[in-house]
């Protein structure tokens, strides 16, 4: 699995933004006791564990779509052009770029 840690609580935990080098994102309301807080190596193996979101939020608002330079990444639905079959995944319009980790988690939240 390529999160560091993952913390679901109302205060920040201590190991957040602790090194400079790795991603860390928090998708938080208030105090709320849902918050939540991510550490990854990267920004891109937290997309690449992005993959595995699947709440409906995430489902209505996002397709994953192959890349052309790497893996498979969700994309905003108006950005997909064509939605493939079973043997063919999806493809996203030309120059549009996958979601960002922020929109996702922010879909996958409770929130």
């Amino acid at each position: 699995m390529s999160i560091l840690n993952y913390k679901r609580q109302e205060n920040q935990p201590t190991w957040f933004n602790e090194n400079e080098s790795h991603f860390y994102h928090s998708v938080t309301s208030g105090g709320s006791p849902s918050n939540e807080w991510y550490e990854f190596e990267t920004e891109d193996k937290a997309l690449a564990f992005a993959v595995s979101f699947e709440s409906q939020s995430v489902i209505d608002h996002f397709t994953l779509a192959a890349t052309s330079d790497g893996p498979d990444r969700y994309f905003d639905n108006e950005d997909i052009a064509d939605l493939g079959d079973f043997d063919v995944p999806a493809s996203a319009k030309e120059g549009a770029t996958p979601a960002s980790f922020a929109d996702l988690a922010q879909a996958e939240s409770s929130f």
